[in-house]
């Protein structure tokens, strides 16, 4: 039987380690550790050649004072949604300038309350306190505002619509018959049009501007076309039939003629003779219609 035996050295390596005191008791291997100095352990491998450390254990007194923390204000804009909650570079931002005399900035715990914001604080300087805590759990607190802005525009859809002159030449729109939808997060204050009010001299196609206001003064608007229309046909002001008696031996006499006339609730109106004599006529005997017809601007019209 051949046997070949391989020695492995005696792995040795120095170590150093700082504590604070209220970390102590420390257990290396065996020992347990209660004061800074130098230490060294055995410590047996998986292969079975042990290991010598030598420990200097640096022991710091127990750190009890706080974070100095610093507050800064910032401004957030709320999203689309009517929220914001603050991310960890806004946080960062509001304890800017915050030190402590052991932990870095970085390893520190910081935190805002609140963090979040919604609609009911768009507008104001919200108070939050901050929260700084190192790694050996000191901890101190400030006071700083967030401003909360809300600059998303609603949201608005236009359609068009038809209005019909009354009797006195005018129509009034209802805003609801202007627009679809409105919408924002923060709720919609007010709906307003360009014009509400149409007259005889808007007849045709208007365009108009529908503006909607959100909570927060933020506005959107769009255009809707307006279609202004006249049904109404004029109206003849009354005439009663007239008898005239010829002179005697003649066949035909003239008349005094009626007044003719018409109103329109737009005023534009035009009289013509369709049928009979007019008034300049020479009347035969007998009976002669006479039939007047009244047009409107729009096409509407009337017969007498």
């Amino acid at each position: 039987v051949t046997l070949t035996l391989t020695v492995n050295p005696v792995y040795n390596t120095t170590e150093s380690l700082t504590v604070y005191e209220d970390d102590l008791p420390l257990q290396f291997g065996s020992q347990s550790l209660t004061a800074a100095g130098t230490f060294t352990e055995t410590f047996p491998t998986a292969a079975g050649c042990d290991s010598t450390v030598t420990l200097t254990l640096t022991v710091k007194p127990a750190d009890i004072t706080p974070p100095v923390v610093v507050c800064n204000p910032i401004s957030v804009s709320l999203n689309s949604s009517g929220q914001y909650v603050l991310t960890d570079d806004d946080i960062n931002e509001i304890a800017d300038g915050t030190t402590d005399n052991d932990s870095e900035f970085e390893d520190l715990i910081l935190a805002v309350v609140p963090d979040e914001f919604s609609c009911s604080q768009a507008g104001t300087n919200v108070p939050v306190m901050v929260v700084v805590t190192d790694l050996r759990a000191n901890r101190d607190t400030c006071y700083t505002t967030v401003q909360v802005s809300d600059a998303i525009l609603p949201e608005i859809i236009c359609r068009n619509t038809s209005l019909t002159l009354d009797e006195n030449g005018q129509a009034t729109l209802s805003i609801s018959d202007v627009y679809s939808s409105a919408t924002d997060a923060c709720g919609i204050q007010s709906v307003t049009a360009s014009k509400t009010t149409f007259y005889c001299q808007d007849l045709g196609s208007q365009i108009i501007q529908i503006t909607a206001t959100d909570n927060n003064n933020n506005s959107q608007s769009c255009y809707a076309t307006v279609s202004v229309n006249d049904y109404l046909s004029p109206v003849f002001e009354s005439v009663g039939n007239q008898v005239v008696t010829a002179a005697d031996g003649a066949c035909t006499a003239s008349v005094t003629y009626p007044r003719i006339s018409a109103f329109d609730n737009c005023g534009n109106v035009d009289i013509q003779l369709f049928e009979g004599l007019g008034e300049n006529g020479i009347f035969p005997a007998g009976t002669t219609v006479e039939r007047w017809v009244a047009t409107d601007g729009s096409g509407n019209s009337d017969t007498l």
